[in-house]
């Protein structure tokens, strides 16, 4: 399609890492998404992340996806603050998804 850009080529890699949230109302959706907007986010991209955005799918449902250069950048923002994780998941329950672009295609 030539309306499409290919990335597959010469794409620099990205490697993303997809974090899946239920909360258990709406209400501590919003706070999650409040704190990872105002903290989280913001000090992963001063550690090595490209970005982050948050996603909502539902009324209490949402996916965090963040973008790093590679898979070792990722792993070192795992390894910090993990005292925030186990906090999150006492009220939250969060699922992993991460992995390598194969190919990006934008218009």
């Amino acid at each position: 399609n030539p309306r499409l850009k290919s990335h597959s080529k010469g794409v620099r890699h990205m490697y993303l890492r997809v974090i899946q949230t239920t909360s258990p109302s709406s209400m501590m959706r919003d706070m999650l998404v409040a704190y990872l907007q105002t903290n989280f986010v913001p000090w992963a991209l001063t550690q090595g992340a490209l970005s982050g955005r948050f996603v909502n799918i539902g009324e209490n449902k949402g996916m965090l996806i963040m973008t790093f250069s590679d898979e070792a950048s990722a792993k070192k923002v795992q390894g910090l603050r993990d005292e925030d994780r186990q906090e999150i998941r006492k009220n939250h329950k969060l699922s992993r998804m991460e992995g390598g672009t194969v190919f990006f295609l934008e218009k």
